[in-house]
């Protein structure tokens, strides 16, 4: 799968990843929500990290991810 990288570099294209939030118990599926250009305008940030489960981050609000690693590809099976 690979090592734990600084969410620095977490990709910011709303692509999915393994997130680790001190907060949390264990890691979770989480994605960069970017603010259209009206938001970031009025709220004056680029957007937020979140969650890909939408009933987690209901419950849980914003994710706080200080590392992140790629989704592992599924089993072989199902990708045939």
């Amino acid at each position: 799968m690979g090592e734990w990288q600084d969410i620095s570099t977490a990709p910011k294209d709303g692509s999915a990843f393994l997130g680790y939030d001190p907060g949390d118990t264990w890691p979770s599926a989480m994605r960069w929500q970017a603010y259209d250009a009206e938001d970031v305008a009025e709220i004056g940030e680029p957007g937020f990290w979140t969650y890909c489960e939408d009933l987690i981050a209901d419950v849980a609000g914003g994710a706080s991810p200080t590392h992140w690693m790629p989704l592992p590809a599924p089993p072989k099976e199902a990708a045939e």
